[in-house]
């Protein structure tokens, strides 16, 4: 069994050397017949990612069952980045492809061997999933914004649509190698599920196209300040506007050409590189100043009501899926600013 472990990076200097040595330690370096490649991928960075990267891979490099990389790209960008990784420096006859970002911190040492034997033993399956959780779940003591935070976390939590974290997801390797994510995608996880729960466009969503491991877990670090929050709220709205419009516009073509959306996107990547731009500019002309999806005005709301919680757990998350419902529409409104002089692309 082949795996190829990517990590994606974006000046992460402080964070590379601890991400590294935490996958290294995890027991997946330990299964039977299991050779394994790690890859590095520094996309546009500006600090000394890549350096410090080859430098820790290199300390272990008396390990007899991986090989490493380290890859600078001058471009930045995650989608990009995405792309290199999977269709230029990943093994092209991996079984299974791990997408890791550069900062997390594993729940445990089993966290990838989890992912790698479950999707093995769920055929139906091309992606599996750990949970997801923000740092400071960790910490005893919590003030106010940390608990509104994790709050507003629960209000989200649903189990009827299967989100795949860009942080941290396994996938297979034949599968994401028939998937290319559009140059200057903002938000790529959002992508990539829609083109694993549609096989690239090809039929209506499945669910079981994902299967969860819910007996290990990452942490992200969780955003604080208001500031910073609204900023990667926004970011967030804006990468659903571009998904939507892509959405639209691969279900039609798939239907015109005969081919599947990871064919598409890939010839439309290798045609013109501003080719999302222009569509997006097309799509402008077309709706006029409101572009966001009204949905995302409710959707707190509507993920607490569909939600498998009991009815007073929902009544008890009803105010604060409120509040963020109010703040997601003050965001949709300055998204659909945004949109009136800008393109959105490269918002990463």
């Amino acid at each position: 069994m082949k795996v190829s472990i990517g990590i994606l990076a974006y000046n992460e200097e402080n964070t590379i050397v601890s991400t590294i040595e935490q996958i290294l330690l995890q027991d997946v370096f330990h299964m039977p017949a299991c050779e394994i490649q790690i890859v590095v991928v520094a996309n546009g960075c500006t600090d000394n990612t890549s350096i410090v990267a080859k430098k820790v891979l290199q300390s272990h490099k008396i390990r007899k069952n991986f090989i490493f990389d380290t890859v600078n790209l001058e471009q930045a960008g995650k989608s990009n980045a995405w792309n290199e990784f999977i269709h230029a420096y990943s093994w092209q006859d991996a079984d299974f492809v791990i997408l890791v970002d550069a900062d997390i911190e594993f729940g445990s040492n089993n966290v990838l061997k989890r992912l790698v034997e479950s999707l093995s033993e769920n055929i139906n399956a091309n992606v599996s999933i750990d949970l997801v959780k923000k740092d400071i779940e960790k910490k005893i003591k919590k003030g106010v914004i940390s608990q509104l935070s994790l709050k507003l976390s629960d209000s989200k939590k649903s189990n009827i649509y299967k989100s795949i974290a860009g942080s941290l997801y396994c996938a297979r390797g034949n599968v994401a190698r028939g998937i290319y994510m559009p140059n200057g995608l903002p938000v790529e996880d959002g992508f990539f599920r829609a083109m694993i729960v549609t096989d690239n466009f090809t039929h209506l969503d499945d669910n079981s196209k994902i299967v969860i491991v819910d007996d290990v877990c990452h942490y992200f670090q969780a955003v604080l300040s208001p500031l910073s929050l609204y900023k990667h709220e926004k970011r967030l709205i804006i990468g659903i506007v571009v998904n939507a419009i892509i959405y639209a516009h691969l279900w039609s073509e798939v239907k015109k050409q005969s081919l599947d959306a990871g064919e598409i996107v890939k010839n439309l990547n290798e045609l013109d590189r501003d080719w999302l731009i222009n569509l997006i500019d097309q799509y402008k002309n077309k709706y006029g100043f409101w572009l966001t999806p009204r949905s995302i005005m409710t959707k707190h709301i509507n993920n607490v009501m569909k939600s498998d919680r009991s009815t007073i757990k929902k009544l008890l998350l009803l105010p604060i899926s409120f509040v963020a419902s109010s703040a997601s529409t003050i965001i949709a409104l300055d998204v659909n600013f945004f949109f009136r002089k800008n393109n959105g692309i490269g918002h990463w």
